[in-house]
């Protein structure tokens, strides 16, 4: 976690990036390594990018920023269910592909809390 924490004050600023997984392609950021080029470049702590975006952008952010990934997913948020996450990476495979942490969503109060 010491590349995704700012040293001496312990803060960070991560910029979360995985939503088009969820919510399809965002405006202005049509050109991943651009968008995360200019992100490293405004001096933030860490991104957060699902591992197929971590693919495509490995050699602007290691060793540059914090890499968080998000490593669960479901279909969009106009399918039946957008609480029904599973895991499409592990813990293991993330930090092979140089994650220095995972992120997995979490619905507290939906009908399938228990399974999550």
């Amino acid at each position: 976690m010491g590349r995704v924490f700012r040293k001496g004050t312990g803060r960070v600023v991560i910029v979360a990036l995985d939503h088009g997984r969820r919510h399809g392609p965002i405006p202005g950021i049509e050109n991943l390594r651009v968008t995360v080029s200019k992100i490293v470049e405004a001096d933030i702590d860490a991104v957060m990018v699902t591992p197929g975006m971590l693919r495509h952008v490995y050699e602007e952010v290691i060793g540059r920023v914090g890499v968080v990934a998000r490593i669960d997913g479901t279909g969009t948020t106009k399918g039946p269910d957008h609480t029904d996450d599973r895991l499409i990476s592990s813990v293991d495979t993330a930090v092979k592909m140089g994650a220095d942490a995972v992120s997995i969503m979490v619905y507290i109060g939906c009908e399938r809390e228990a399974d999550q």
